[in-house]
Order: C-alpha cells, then sequence, then structure tokens
C-alpha cells in the first residue's frame, strides 16, 4: 500500500517567483513522501466537479473573538491581514484547515509549534487535494483570512527584514543557514529562506529554537521597537 505524508508549513508569506510575482499559496508548501501513515477512513468523491467527499462539506469556521494581530504587528498590520482577521498562515488559520481536512475523514497531526500539519493521504491525493482547496476556500469566504494575492514590494521588503532575524537568530544557536542574499536581489527574487541551509538531521530543532514563520518574527520586531514602516 502506497503511504503518503503531507506536510503544510505555515510561512504566512504572499510569494513571488523569479521574473514576477505568482498566486502560489505560501502556506500550502506540499511535500509528498513515504511513511507508515493512513487515512482513518476513506472518503470517497461523489464523481461531479465540486463535490469534494460525498456527504462532506467544510465545517463552520471559528472566528477568534479577539487575535490582537493588527496591535501586535503594527505598521505590518496591513501589510499581513489585508482585511482578514488573521494573517494567511497563522495558527489560527492553520488549525481550521487541520479540522477541517480531518473532519472529511483523513488523519492529521499537528505540529506542535502550529507551523503545519502532516496528513496522511494514502492513495488519495486527489481527493486530499480537493478537500484541501474547499478547506482553504471556506477560511477565506467566512473573512479568517483574505485571499492570496501577489506579494507587494512593501511586503517583500518586509519579509526580508524578517529573515534577517531568523538568520541572526540561526546563527547565534550554531545552526548553519544559508547566506542571504544583498536586500535587492531578495526583492527581485523573494526566494531566500535562511531554513534552507540547515542540516535535515537539525531542521526539526531549528525551528523549535527560531520561529520559521515570519508572522511571530515580525511581531518581535514591533514589539522590541524595531519595526520600521513599510
Amino acid at each position: 500500500m502506497r503511504r503518503t505524508l503531507v506536510v503544510v508549513a505555515s510561512v504566512a508569506l504572499m510569494v513571488s517567483g523569479c521574473g514576477g510575482p505568482s498566486n502560489v499559496p505560501p502556506t500550502s508548501h506540499v511535500t509528498p513522501s513515504d511513511v507508515e501513515m493512513t487515512p482513518s477512513t476513506q472518503p470517497t468523491t461523489s464523481g461531479s466537479e465540486g463535490t469534494v467527499v460525498s456527504g462532506w462539506a467544510p465545517p463552520p469556521v471559528p472566528t477568534p473573538k479577539d487575535p490582537e494581530y493588527r496591535e501586535k504587528l503594527g505598521p505590518y498590520a496591513d501589510l499581513l491581514l489585508r482585511g482578514g482577521i488573521v494573517p494567511y498562515g497563522s495558527e489560527e488559520h492553520i488549525g481550521y484547515l487541520a479540522s477541517c481536512i480531518e473532519s472529511a475523514g483523513f488523519t492529521v497531526t499537528l505540529d506542535p509549534g502550529g507551523q503545519g500539519f502532516a496528513v496522511a493521504t494514502g492513495a488519495q491525493m486527489d481527493q486530499y487535494n480537493q478537500v484541501r482547496a474547499a478547506c482553504g476556500q471556506a477560511a477565506i469566504d467566512s473573512g479568517l483570512v483574505a485571499a492570496l494575492a501577489p506579494a507587494t514590494q512593501e511586503f517583500r521588503a518586509a519579509e526580508y527584514q524578517a529573515r534577517l532575524v531568523q538568520y541572526q537568530c540561526l546563527i547565534d544557536h550554531g545552526f548553519q543557514p544559508s547566506e542571504p542574499p544583498s536586500e535587492q536581489a531578495f526583492l527581485e527574487q523573494a526566494n531566500w529562506d535562511p531554513f534552507s541551509g540547515v542540516a535535515n538531521a537539525q531542521f526539526a530543532a531549528a525551528e523549535r529554537t527560531c520561529p520559521h514563520s515570519i508572522i511571530p518574527v515580525l511581531e518581535q520586531m514591533v514589539a522590541s521597537g524595531q519595526a520600521t514602516s513599510p
């Protein structure tokens, strides 16, 4: 039996590739690999376009009473929220996606740090992709998060500063992150992640030590007075 692990990492970015922006979901980085995990049940599709799993629909999206992101993110709030209640890829967003996918019958393991989750898809990758898309759309339709959009130069500039903080954190704790490009090179490509240089055997420890999502990094920058106006 083919067993597949799907990892969803919450990077909370609007990513642009070389040569221009795109709408690839940053918090939806999917990496299949073979592992000893299987779905808890066997969801089935109805065969009609737009219907994901027979008898299933995304559950209601809980609305956080007071996530306080606007205050914590300060000058970066509009860049990350863009009209949503919480940032794309935030703990609340990831938590809903995980519970929504689980409600369709898949086994979901939430990362202890809230930065992502693992889904055992087995041979049902197509069904999983449809379920995940439906859950993602439900989060957007509810107003929990804003729909993805091409990254602005202001967002990339803020991301670069957050990545430099991550880079220094990794250095300070003995890890070997990838070297930073110049700010201009980053703004043109926006594809540098200091964690990409960390050895696989140390990656989990690095994520536990230094936040991989830029959301808490930007919050720390605001709290310490390091924030700059976009």
